[in-house]
């Protein structure tokens, strides 16, 4: 039985890192969500932080998802003493 290139398994590899972060980083919205429901802005900060650090500068974010991260933003500006 022939053996497949290294080059396959590296493939392999990137897919499933790649499908981990997108699945912790789809976990993450989904809990800032929930936080802003429960009006814990503080909680939905840490966890929209944590998205923007799994995703990085040239990661896609859905419409919805940037309208958390804007209102998380909000929740943090608006949450500094003046």
């Amino acid at each position: 039985m022939p053996s497949r290139p290294l080059d396959y398994n590296l493939k392999k590899v990137k897919v499933i890192e790649t499908n981990m972060v997108n699945r912790e980083r789809d976990d993450n919205i989904y809990y800032a969500r929930l936080a802003e429901q429960g009006e814990r802005y503080e909680d939905m900060i840490r966890y929209m932080k944590e998205v923007a650090a799994v995703s990085g500068p040239t990661s896609y974010l859905s419409p919805p998802s940037k309208g958390q991260s804007l209102r998380s933003h909000f929740w943090l500006i608006d949450a500094v003493p003046r």
